[in-house]
């Protein structure tokens, strides 16, 4: 637990929770004297990483599939997205629960996140959707770094397409997603994977169309401390040319260590879709 002692002068604390975390290792060493403490939030011998199973699940869902493996650790889940994928058969071959369901999250295109005995899976759409709880400006005292990157190589799609032809009936699925404010001279993505509907497969050219530009314009920055700097969170970046805009925090480390900092890791929200 970080708290933050009166940072705008209204006489109140902040605090910034942590979570539950068990101790991985303990390193000491000198000189000068120096203890370095690591730990996780998913303890080393919890079944959820350790413990591989081979199961196979049927007429099932994302959040159903994710229920019974937090149950299975005594683990909660906070599922936090509208879209909840319908699966009729998948196979979890000799896999570690976290192994199994980072790996449909992904086809899914669903964030994970375990903290404090609790998974958390969210849509990261629905987050860069809310309004900004930061600024950050060009200029002012509490910018200690920043930099900005961007890149087009495997990024900058206009478009997504999914086909999927069935091996036994021989019918053919497919479906193209295109943002409203797309690039007209951009490349389509193409993506051969396994859907049951039109629906389904526009629904995955979404998803898939977001993981592949979601990383077109990164940015970090090294700021003063402040505890409301969190992961999930947006903020609006002001006075930078080109890389102004709406950001989402994908990481936040705050140090203490020679005065309190915090560094987050950024990237642009994608707007539209």
């Amino acid at each position: 637990m970080v708290i933050q002692k009166n940072p705008y002068s209204d006489g109140k604390d902040k605090v910034l929770d942590c979570g539950v975390f068990e101790i991985d290792s303990v390193n000491y060493t000198g000189p000068p004297q120096k203890l370095t403490i690591k730990a996780t939030s998913i303890p080393y011998k919890a079944k959820l990483r350790q413990t591989k199973y081979n199961r196979q699940w049927e007429n099932t869902t994302l959040k159903n599939m994710a229920e019974k493996i937090a149950k299975r650790s005594n683990m909660k889940l906070m599922y936090l997205s509208n879209a909840n994928t319908v699966y009729k058969r998948k196979e979890q071959v000799n896999m570690t629960d976290i192994a199994f369901l980072k790996k449909m999250c992904k086809r899914a295109g669903i964030s994970l996140k375990v903290t404090s005995k609790t998974i958390v899976l969210f849509d990261a759409a629905d987050f860069e959707k809310k309004a900004e709880v930061k600024k950050i400006k060009a200029g002012k005292g509490n910018i200690i770094s920043y930099s900005f990157s961007t890149k087009t190589a495997d990024t900058a799609y206009s478009s997504c397409h999914v086909i999927y032809t069935d091996p036994n009936t021989k019918e053919t699925i497919e479906a193209t997603y295109t943002p409203e404010n797309a690039n007209s001279d951009g490349q389509t993505l193409e993506v051969k994977r396994k859907v049951s509907s039109v629906a389904e497969a526009k629904e995955l050219a979404r998803k898939s169309l977001r993981a592949k530009n979601k990383g077109e314009t990164t940015a970090e920055f090294t700021l003063v401390g402040d505890v409301d700097y969190v992961a999930g969170i947006t903020v609006r970046v002001y006075g930078y040319g080109e890389f102004n805009g709406k950001y989402i925090v994908e990481q936040a480390t705050h140090n203490i260590t020679g005065g309190y900092k915090v560094q987050i890791k950024l990237r642009s929200c994608l707007e539209g879709y």
